[in-house]
């Protein structure tokens, strides 16, 4: 009995790295939360140690091998976690997968330090150190990568929308684990045999070395991607306002030459009417009036750059026969910087005027309201007709259109949160809202 329950609490110390693996998991997950925060890690950590509880006690009962465990182990709490976060599945698979890689290094390092000390044993007989070792080992891998995990980290997962690059990263780590499952001693005597130890521990730093060296270069890369695309951003808006700045300047001429004539033009009409030709001043009139530059740039708001946007779009829309009922009351200045506005506004007009394109012209619309409340919040609503179709993944909306993968409403949520505010989106029939909320003060 008593030997029982020594292997019992043993094969629960060998499932203890789970725990320090999930804090990692969730370090760079800080703002993804599906439900709240607190319940959701409070759940996480207190069921967790049940289950390892269940697996120790499978084990020790029914005497399957450890590794006969480790399909489970890898999937079914890759499932949980999923579902308790609200990123894409190739957010939540890149990070789940780098962090298993990870915790197997710290396994493999482990057995290395107990086929030093225990020559002639083997994996199925992993000495109580060597789980201590792996515990130990696990969390220090915690305590090194959380701080960049959470800081660093979380802004890729917050900002970085592209798929293809997340999906990318899920061979590479594939490599590493795959090599520290193959690199497992299976019986410990085969470290001893020539240079062979020597082999397993200069390969396992090296390459320990090379996942964290890319990691950062990925970091990098992925920085540079996102500066470069907000920099492209900034200079779509600049020509939003350099267009409609060209615009007002041509008009501003017209009506100076306009100004200029207008003598001329008083001239002739008293002369006409000295005559008592009051049909001709009629038509000379409506000559005149017609004659008259017209300007279409229309002033929305005191903010020069949201303006601008909103000028742009009002074009759009008119081009595409769409109907438009806009309120805007914003303010020159605020909390919120001129490129997180107009990106998110942007945004959620360009989608508005390519879902309008696939209605009929007597069905088109885009209804939109901004406003500030009590100086501390902005709320923009917006409602717009669409086709009825619509394409849900994980309950986030992904675009009907050619190429088009919903990354434009994934740009707004990721802007509207570094604002602690709030973006949801729902339909209805034919109608798509659209309800933004954002703090004036930046966190």
């Amino acid at each position: 009995m008593g030997l029982e329950m020594e292997d019992f609490w043993t094969s629960f110390l060998t499932w203890c790295p789970a725990i320090p693996a999930a804090i990692l998991c969730y370090a760079p997950m800080r703002n993804q939360f599906r439900y709240n925060r607190k319940i959701v890690l409070a759940v996480v950590f207190l069921a967790l140690p049940m289950v390892l509880l269940g697996a120790a006690f499978l084990e020790t009962k029914i005497g399957a091998e450890f590794n006969s465990f480790l399909p489970a182990l890898f999937l079914v709490p890759f499932f949980v976690y999923h579902k308790s976060l609200k990123v894409p599945l190739y957010k939540s698979a890149a990070v789940y997968l780098i962090v298993f890689t990870f915790m197997c290094f710290a396994t493999n390092f482990a057995l290395g330090w107990d086929a030093a000390k225990h020559p002639t044993g083997d994996i199925n007989n992993y000495s109580l150190e060597a789980t201590l070792i792996q515990i130990g080992v696990s969390s220090l891998m915690v305590g090194i990568l959380y701080y960049p995990a959470s800081r660093f980290g979380s802004r890729l997962v917050d900002l970085f929308n592209i798929g293809r690059v997340w999906w990318i990263t899920l061979p590479v780590s594939g490599i590493f684990l795959t090599y520290n499952l193959l690199i497992a001693p299976r019986k410990y005597e085969t470290l001893h045999v020539n240079k062979t130890f020597l082999f397993f521990w200069l390969s396992l730093l090296l390459l320990l070395t090379l996942l964290l060296l890319l990691c950062v270069i990925f970091y990098f890369i992925v920085k540079d991607m996102m500066e470069a695309a907000e920099l492209e951003e900034k200079n779509r808006f600049l020509e939003m306002q350099e267009s409609q700045y060209r615009s007002q300047q041509r008009y501003m001429k017209e009506t100076a030459r306009v100004r200029h004539d207008f003598k001329h033009t008083l001239v002739t009409l008293d002369e006409l009417l000295r005559e008592g030709k009051v049909e001709t001043v009629r038509e000379y009139l409506d000559d005149y009036l017609a004659s008259q530059p017209k300007n279409n740039t229309r002033i929305f708001c005191e903010n020069i750059a949201v303006n601008a946007l909103l000028n742009y779009y009002m074009q759009m829309a008119g081009e595409r026969k769409i109907d438009m009922e806009w309120e805007i009351f914003f303010p020159e200045k605020c909390g919120i910087s001129d490129v997180d506005i107009c990106n998110v506004l942007g945004n959620i007009l360009e989608n508005a005027v390519l879902a309008c394109n696939d209605v009929p012209e007597n069905g088109r619309f885009i209804d939109l309201n901004m406003r500030i409340k009590n100086k501390q919040e902005l709320f923009l609503v917006v409602t717009n007709s669409f086709n009825g179709e619509v394409k849900q993944v994980d309950g986030s909306y992904i675009s009907n259109h050619p190429g088009g993968s919903g990354i434009g409403l994934r740009s707004i949520v990721s802007t509207v949160e570094k604002y602690s505010g709030r973006a949801n989106f729902s339909h209805k029939g034919r109608e798509f809202y659209t309800d933004v909320l954002m703090k004036m003060e930046k966190r």
